[in-house]
C-alpha cells in the first residue's frame, strides 16, 4: 500500500510540475533534457528488441511466401495451361472429327436420294438383310 502511494505522489508531483512547462528546466544542461526527451532510451531499446526482429521476421516470411505459395499458384497456372493444350488437341479434335463424320455422312445419305424408286427397293432389301445378320449372330 505504501509503494502505491509513493507512486501516486511521484505521478501527482511531476503532473504539477509539468503543469506549466517547467519540467525541463528542472534538468542540468541540455543532456539531462535529452535524456528524458529519449525517455532514458526506451525509444531506442524498442527498436532493437521490437521493431528490428518483427522487420526481420516479416522480411524472412515475405520471402518464403515469394519461393513457396508463389511457386504453388505459379505451378498451378501452368498445369492449367497444360491441360487446357490437351483439351483443345484431345477432346476437341474428338468434337471436330465427330462433325466432321456426320457431315459426311449427311453428304453421302443425299448422294442415295435419286429419286427412282428401285434404288429404294434395293436399300431396303440390304436393310433387311443386315437386319437378319444382327439377329443371327445376337443368338
Amino acid at each position: 500500500v505504501a509503494s502505491l502511494a509513493v507512486i501516486g505522489l511521484g505521478v501527482l508531483a511531476v503532473s504539477l510540475v509539468d503543469r506549466g512547462g517547467r519540467l525541463g528546466d528542472l534538468l542540468p544542461g541540455a543532456t539531462g533534457r535529452e535524456a528524458v526527451g529519449d525517455w532514458l532510451g526506451l525509444p531506442s531499446l524498442q527498436h532493437r528488441l521490437v521493431v528490428a526482429p518483427v522487420l526481420a521476421l516479416s522480411a524472412a516470411l515475405a520471402r518464403a511466401d515469394d519461393r513457396v505459395i508463389d511457386a504453388g499458384v505459379l505451378a498451378a497456372g501452368r498445369i492449367a495451361v497444360a491441360v487446357s493444350g490437351l483439351d483443345d488437341r484431345g477432346v476437341d479434335a474428338v468434337a471436330e472429327g465427330t462433325a466432321r463424320g456426320l457431315g459426311r455422312a449427311g453428304l453421302e445419305s443425299r448422294r442415295l436420294q435419286t429419286g427412282l424408286s428401285h434404288h429404294y427397293f434395293v436399300l431396303g432389301a440390304v436393310g433387311l438383310v443386315a437386319i437378319a445378320a444382327i439377329l443371327a449372330i445376337g443368338r
